[in-house]
C-alpha cells in the first residue's frame, strides 16, 4: 500500500531527525554542564583569593598595632633619657623605672623581628640598645655611644615599618587585581551559560515535537494496515 509506505518513510525520516536532535540536545547540556563547574572553579578562587585578603588586612593591622606601641615607648624612652641628660641630678628609682620601660621595649623588639610569609622584619632593638652601665648606686645610665644606637634604632624602625606597609599594599593590589580578573571571567562564563539555557529549551521542544510526529506517524500506519 502506497500511503504505509509513505507512513513508514515519514516514521524514519522523523527517527533520524530525533537522533540528531538528541545529539544536539546532550552536546548542549555538555556545554552547560562544563560552564557550571568552570563557575564553580572561578568562584571557589574568588572565595580563597578574599579570605586571604582579608587574612592579609588582619596581620597588617595588628603588624601597625605591634610597630606602633614599640614607637611609642621608643620615642618615651628617648623623650626621658634626653631630659635626664639635661637634669644632672636624678633619683635612682627613675633610673630604674627607665630599666623597666628598656626591657619592656626589648621584648617587643624581639616580637617585632617575626617574618611573616609576606612582610619584612623590624630590626631587633634588644641586640643594639640601650647598654647600661652599673653606678655605685645600681642604677642605670646610657652613654652617648648607646643613645646614638636608640636613636638610630627608632630610624630603622621607621624605615622597617614603611617597607612592611609599602609590600602590604603591593600585596594587597595584587589580590585585588587578581579578585577582578577572576569575577571578569565569571561574568563571561554566566553569560556564556545563560545564552545556553533558551538553546536547550528549543532542542527539546524540537524532540517534543519531533516524537509526537513519529507517534501520530506510527497510528496511522497501524490504522492503515488494519485496514487493509
Amino acid at each position: 500500500n502506497k500511503a504505509i509506505r509513505k507512513g513508514k518513510d515519514r516514521i524514519e525520516q522523523a527517527t533520524s531527525e530525533l537522533q540528531d536532535i538528541q545529539s544536539a540536545t546532550d552536546a548542549v547540556k555538555t556545554r552547560i554542564a562544563g560552564f557550571n563547574k568552570k563557575i564553580k572553579g572561578v568562584s571557589d578562587k574568588i572565595g580563597d583569593l578574599t579570605k586571604k585578603l582579608g587574612d592579609l588586612r588582619n596581620k597588617q593591622k595588628k603588624r601597625e598595632r605591634r610597630a606602633s606601641a614599640t614607637l611609642q615607648q621608643l620615642d618615651s624612652v628617648i623623650s626621658k633619657v634626653q631630659w635626664d641628660q639635661e637634669h644632672t641630678h636624678r633619683r635612682a628609682d627613675d633610673s630604674s623605672r627607665l630599666n623597666t620601660e628598656v626591657s619592656a621595649l626589648r621584648r617587643l623588639g624581639r616580637q617585632l623581628t617575626v617574618v611573616d610569609d609576606d612582610t619584612v622584619a623590624t630590626p631587633t632593638m634588644a641586640g643594639s640598645f640601650l647598654q647600661t652601665q652599673a653606678t655605685s648606686h645600681g642604677a642605670a645610665k646610657l652613654d652617648s655611644a648607646s643613645f646614638a644606637k636608640l636613636q638610630a634604632d627608632r630610624q630603622d624602625l621607621l624605615h622597617a615599618k614603611k617597607v612592611a606597609t609599602s609590600n602590604f599594599h603591593d600585596e594587597e593590589k595584587r589580590i585585588i587585581d587578581l579578585i577582578k580578573v577572576q569575577r571578569q571571567e565569571l561574568g563571561k562564563l554566566q553569560t556564556a551559560l545563560k545564552e545556553q539555557q533558551p538553546v536547550l529549551a528549543d532542542k527539546l521542544k524540537q524532540a517534543a515535537e519531533t516524537s509526537r510526529s513519529i507517534s501520530m506517524a506510527k497510528r496511522v500506519v497501524a490504522r492503515d494496515t488494519q485496514s487493509l
